[in-house]
């Protein structure tokens, strides 16, 4: 099963065409996830163990990379009997407490609404850093430009023995792009580089530098990196097929299904 998480409502990766069950996950209030994560991560973790999924792929870029490495984080937790690996673009390592603001608007958007919001402000407590990633049961891939300077400061925040930092040759915060573009194709990669950097504008309201024609010249000059869908079976196929752990976790049961809490939590 892959989870694909979502920086807004707009489903990341939805036009990857991936060979098993995919549930997306989006965001509205732009939280980078940490929003009454213990009830969404125990729902996902139900949810899991009630459709009998034993590998569980976590997808994201930048805050929804945020979001899914502390879901994974929970989840392998609330539901070990299951083997678990994240694969993330850019992410986000460390969300509050920060004495550098993120260069992002929406961080800092977020930071003055916690100010206002007791409750969002105690979920940033406890989880807006993400935890270690020692359990055998979950391992996470965070692929990163390596002329990103903020981008590559965050991914050496990422802590424990179970990640594994990939290192490209490109600027761009959206390090997904070589992996969702055909570069034969250069006018569909020259659109799908300039879309992707205006939508990624409009959400994070960075103050990187967009630069279009730059990103093109660097994905074109990179080594070849097989796409999405490949990447993911890839992975799938080394992750273990036997769990690591045979006892499940017991913990809180939410009724009423996943979709009705993402519904409720997403109006939150």
């Amino acid at each position: 099963m892959i989870i694909s998480f979502s920086p807004k409502t707009n489903p990341s990766f939805r036009r990857v065409e991936f060979d098993c069950d995919v549930l997306f996950v989006g965001e509205r209030g732009g939280a980078y996830y940490v929003r009454d994560l213990n009830v969404l991560a125990t729902a996902m973790a139900n949810f899991i163990r009630q459709q009998g999924y034993r590998k569980i792929m976590m997808l994201g870029g930048s805050k929804a990379g945020f979001g899914a490495l502390n879901m994974m984080g929970h989840c392998a937790k609330l539901a070990p009997a299951r083997n678990y690996k994240s694969i993330v673009f850019s992410p986000q390592a460390l969300v509050y407490p920060r004495t550098d603001p993120l260069s992002f608007q929406s961080h800092r958007d977020l930071m003055k609404r916690a100010e206002q919001d007791a409750r969002l402000k105690h979920d940033l407590e406890r989880y807006g850093r993400l935890p270690r990633f020692d359990h055998p049961n979950a391992s996470a891939i965070a692929y990163v430009g390596n002329r990103n300077l903020e981008d590559m400061a965050e991914c050496r925040k990422l802590q424990g023995k179970n990640v594994e930092i990939r290192e490209m040759p490109l600027t761009t915060h959206l390090s997904h792009l070589p992996f969702i573009v055909d570069k034969r194709n250069t006018a569909s990669l020259r659109k799908i580089v300039t879309i992707s950097n205006e939508q990624n504008q409009a959400i994070e309201r960075t103050v990187q530098v967009q630069n279009s024609e730059r990103d093109i010249s660097e994905i074109l000059a990179m080594p070849e990196v097989p796409m999405l869908r490949d990447l993911v079976e890839e992975e799938f196929d080394v992750m273990p097929e036997q769990p690591v752990f045979q006892k499940e976790a017991r913990g809180p049961r939410y009724l009423g299904g996943l979709g009705g809490l993402l519904n409720r939590l997403s109006r939150t």
